[in-house]
């Protein structure tokens, strides 16, 4: 008998995971549905949940939360489109709720460890453009750049909040070179979610989430 086994997929997260009581969960594509499935180690169906299959095609990433309440699908189009779906995995696997299709890139999702909150963030702009309709000009010469989103559900699920992160760059920039930027080790410990950005600052937002921020952005070079 072969023993299931956690495997990495193209987002660099878990294409198929194995739970603390060694079930094995998957996707397939089945006629036109995403199909979750969750089996024994010799390959004996537990229990499946169908979606709809994005018309926009996917990639897809799994992530179960702390004690395995939830299960998470993050979605990714690989034209700069990301969204998930969310389940109840114990006592059952049930599809509870979905987040479709948004312009941006990321990391992924995250569960808080109390699987109160469920949360992602993405950049809209990663690039840090400077595009009229995204940037702001202050009197100084540094500039307002619109850069990120960061979306907070509260589970089972619960309200969502959103907050749109701007980011405030220098008369210089921006430097030689193209760069991406992407909100990091998103986690969320209490009332609070939390990221880092490639450029060192820390970021923390309560929750619910305001509807903006503005950070320091790259220093000028």
């Amino acid at each position: 008998m072969m023993h299931p086994k956690s495997v990495r997929g193209p987002l660099g997260g878990w294409e198929q995971i194995v739970t603390r009581d060694d079930k094995l969960v998957r996707m397939e594509m089945i006629d036109a549905e995403i199909v979750v499935l969750v089996e024994t180690a010799n390959g004996e169906e537990l229990a499946r949940a169908a979606i709809p299959y994005p018309v926009q095609g996917a990639m897809h990433e799994l992530l179960l939360s702390a004690s395995e309440r939830y299960l998470a699908m993050f979605l990714c189009s690989g034209q700069s489109e990301l969204g998930y779906e969310l389940f109840h995995f114990r006592p059952r696997l049930q599809h509870i709720c979905s987040f479709g299709y948004v312009f941006g890139e990321g990391y992924g999702p995250v569960f808080s460890s109390n699987e109160r909150w469920f949360g992602l963030a993405w950049s809209t702009n990663p690039e840090l453009g400077l595009m009229d309709e995204e940037v702001e000009y202050l009197p100084n010469g540094e500039c307002l750049v619109d850069w990120a989103t960061l979306r907070v559900q509260e589970l089972p699920p619960g309200r969502a909040t959103r907050c749109n992160f701007r980011v405030r760059v220098g008369p210089e920039f921006p430097p030689e070179g193209l760069e991406a930027f992407y909100p990091e080790a998103l986690e969320i410990v209490r009332e609070e979610a939390r990221f880092h950005t490639a450029w060192g600052e820390e970021v923390r937002a309560p929750l619910p989430l305001p509807g903006l921020l503005i950070i320091p952005g790259p220093r000028d070079r």
